[in-house]
Parts: structure tokens; sequence; C-alpha cells
């Protein structure tokens, strides 16, 4: 079965490197969040949103 469409614009993939810790906390709150949700949550999709979020604030910072 192929993976699920997530994001419904043009993608490009990024390898990034991250700390043992960080994705372990990130991995508990994405099955936390699953269990909660009618959908499958990755860690992926937990660090699109924090990309969402952050770029949002830069562009509220740079409109003020």
């Amino acid at each position: 079965m192929p993976r699920p469409i997530k994001i419904l614009e043009p993608t490009k993939p990024y390898n990034m490197l991250i700390k043992v810790s960080q994705f372990e906390k990130l991995t508990a709150i994405a099955e936390h969040m699953q269990k909660t949700s009618l959908e499958q949550v990755a860690v992926a999709d937990i660090i699109r949103d924090a990309i969402d979020v952050y770029l949002s604030a830069i562009e509220e910072e740079d409109e003020n």
C-alpha cells in the first residue's frame, strides 16, 4: 500500500540530522497524537508543522 498523500503542494526532499534525544521526544509525541487522531502521525508531520509555525512567526514579525 503506498504512502498517503499528506502535502497537497509541490515538495522537495531534505535529509536532516537531529539529536537522538530530540527524535525520541518527537516519537513519543507522535505516538500520543496518533492515539487521539483518526490518521497516522509521524515525526516528519510534527517537524513540518513546527516549521510552518516558525515561518508564520517570522512573517508576522517582519510585518510589524
